[in-house]
């Protein structure tokens, strides 16, 4: 189960950050630290678009919300039918939103990835913090 889920973070990361990049950074970033917290329950209910702002369908049962901070880390929130991940992409020099996430999901598996290339993410054991 643990490897399956490495996977899926892996592929969900990396389609996240797609994202980001085409749309939304000006630039390709020179290093990566992604905070992950996924969460398996009853999502399809649930609707960010207040939250995160109206966005479209990714794909049938799947939507994804981007939205930036005010420090210049981005969230970024995955809805595949039951499933839901939260990212946040920190890029910014202060840790305040990523130890804020931290504190506001206290009893939520919490996975972190950090390195150079998305690449790395094939094999990477996620770090919990």
């Amino acid at each position: 189960m643990r490897d399956a889920l490495f996977v899926a973070l892996a592929v969900l990361t990396k389609s996240a950050a797609a994202l980001l990049v085409a749309r939304k950074l000006q630039a390709l970033p020179t290093g990566w630290r992604v905070l992950a917290i996924p969460y398996s329950g009853a999502t399809e209910a649930l609707d960010f678009d207040s939250l995160f702002g109206d966005t479209k369908p990714f794909d049938i049962g799947v939507k994804v919300w981007i939205r930036p901070s005010e420090s210049g880390d981005w969230f970024a929130l995955y809805r595949a039918r039951n499933v839901l991940i939260y990212f946040l992409f920190h890029f910014s020099d202060t840790d305040v939103i990523w130890e804020g996430m931290l504190a506001r999901f206290p009893d939520a598996e919490r996975l972190s990835f950090q390195g150079t290339r998305l690449n790395e993410l094939i094999d990477y054991r996620w770090q919990q913090v």
